[in-house]
Order: C-alpha cells, then structure tokens, then sequence
C-alpha cells in the first residue's frame, strides 16, 4: 500500500514538473546587424514586441509580451532581449517582432523587416537572416514620401498612444523619435523641393482587375493631381505641413 503511495506521489510530482516546465517559455536574445548599401553599419532604430498565436478550436489568436525600442551600437548591431515568460502549455512559443526598422541616414522605415519577405526596394537580408539592407531612399522622392508616411504614423498612433503601445518605452525616447520624424520631413522638403512629381510606381495592384474605362478613369486623375502639383515640395507641405506642425509643437520643438 505505502509503495503505491510513493509511485502516485512520484507520478504526480513528474505530471507537475511537466506542467510546469510546459508552462514556461524563453524567447533567446537575438542580434541583427544593419548595414547601409556599401556593407558598412549605419545608425538605426527597432522597436519590437513579442509575438506568438495561442491555441484556440477555431482559429489561432495573436497574443504578445511588450517589447522595447533599441539602437545600433558603433557596430551595427540591434541586441533583442530574451525573456523568459509563463504560457498554457498549448500556446504558441512566443518570437522577435520588429514593428518598426528606422535608419535615419537613408530615410529608410520598414515595418516587420524580421518577418516580411525581402523587396528590392525596401530591404534586403541575409541567408542567415542576421543582416539586415535597408534601401538608401534619399534619390527617390516616392519611397521617402512612402518611408515618412510610416514612420510618422508609428510614432504618432503607436509610441504616443500609450493604450495602443506593444513597446516598453520612456517619454524622452518617444521625443526623440518624434524629433527624427520632424527632422525627416524637412530633409525631405530641402532635398525634393524642386523635384518633379511622376506617376506612383507602388501601390497600383489594385488597378488589376478593372475593366479598361476604370483604369483610364484613375490614371486620369492622376494626370490631374501631378499637373495641379507637379513638383514634390508644395505636395509634400500640403500634405504633411500640419501633421508635422503639430507633432512639433507636441514636443516642443
């Protein structure tokens, strides 16, 4: 009888161990080099969260840990923290996700480098998936436009919404972001000013489909929107002028 006792006891020490070991999960740190188009490293900014899908009968559902913001040291190098974090033993193992890639000497933002496929004219990366090639946007007025688009659109619905943030971050930080987005703008308006507006490259896929007097109709009216606007400094003031204006006077500068 007492013998029974042991192995029940035993057996039921080994089912919690398990639990318990099943029930804890570790994201293991991650470094990711950055380098600009000649292979030499550049400054860059990653915020990141982790991320992973929780069992359910129907579908899976995202769930995520808060992340945080890092910066490239002398060498390129974004250090991703490991963390070590209880989960239901069905769940997903949580990972790195980089939300938002920001180097500023290229005016280059790309959100979820870690996960999206490489594109020519975003990034590029490595077979090992440890370097990361962020595209130099600084010649090409649509993709900066495109870049400024986003990075403004993080730092201001996402690091200064504090509800809707995935990211551990300090008020100076989130000012300092808020500052490169200012700044970004301006590069963009005294590099581009005079620069000729064409046609966008990107983004027409949903023309695709349409029947011929459709897609006639919207290139018309992009042929209207470049001969009211032609060039990309009164376009890009227009548009951006006042969100720039007022994110600047939220950070007092």
């Amino acid at each position: 009888m007492r013998r029974s006792v042991r192995i029940a006891k035993s057996i039921l020490v080994l089912l919690v161990a398990g639990l318990l070991a099943a029930s804890i999960g570790v994201v293991m740190p991650r470094t990711v080099r950055v380098v600009g188009p000649d292979g030499a490293p550049v400054e860059a900014w990653a915020a990141y969260h982790y991320s992973g899908y929780r069992f359910n009968f129907v579908d899976s559902i995202r769930y995520s840990r808060a992340g945080a913001i890092v910066r490239t040291d002398a060498d390129g190098e974004l250090r991703l923290a490991g963390k070590i974090y209880w989960r239901f033993p069905l769940d997903g193992w949580l990972a790195h996700r980089v939300d938002m890639l920001y180097a500023p000497a290229l005016h280059s933002a790309i959100h979820y480098p870690l996960a999206a496929a490489p594109f020519p004219r975003l990034f590029g990366r490595s077979g090992d998936g440890k370097t990361l090639f962020p595209v130099d946007q600084t010649g090409d007025p649509e993709m900066w436009g495109r870049s400024l688009d986003g990075l403004y659109s993080f730092v201001r619905y996402d690091l200064m919404s504090e509800p809707a943030r995935k990211v551990s971050v300090t008020r100076a930080t989130v000012d300092t972001l808020a500052r490169q987005v200012v700044a970004d703008y301006r590069a963009f308006v005294k590099t581009h000013a005079a620069t000729p507006r064409t046609a966008p490259t990107m983004g027409m896929e949903w023309l695709q489909g349409r029947t011929e007097a459709e897609r006639e109709a919207a290139l018309a009216r992009i042929r209207e929107d470049l001969a009211r606007e032609p060039l990309w400094g009164p376009y890009i003031e227009r548009t951006w002028g006042g969100q720039i204006a007022d994110l600047g006077r939220q950070i007092g500068g």
